[in-house]
């Protein structure tokens, strides 16, 4: 859940398509938790998003729609 928040207040959803915008956020998480598994470990463990972790995450949302395709 603080993943979607997070992408969606720092604007990673304004070019997805409402239609595959569920799709997008399950695959995104999946791809959180088996690439960078060490940030969620790190939000978990200090309760916060930290400038490193979202530093990272703004890295593997670049990585992620780089690879995906969501776009009509």
């Amino acid at each position: 859940m603080a993943l979607t928040l997070w992408a969606i207040n720092n604007g990673s959803y304004a070019d997805v398509p409402v239609s595959k915008a569920l799709a997008f956020e399950a695959e995104f998480l999946s791809f959180v938790r088996t690439q960078h598994p060490e940030v969620l470990e790190a939000i978990n463990a200090s309760g916060a998003m930290s400038d490193e972790s979202e530093k990272a995450l703004t890295e593997a949302m670049k990585s992620f729609k780089s690879s995906y395709a969501y776009q009509a």
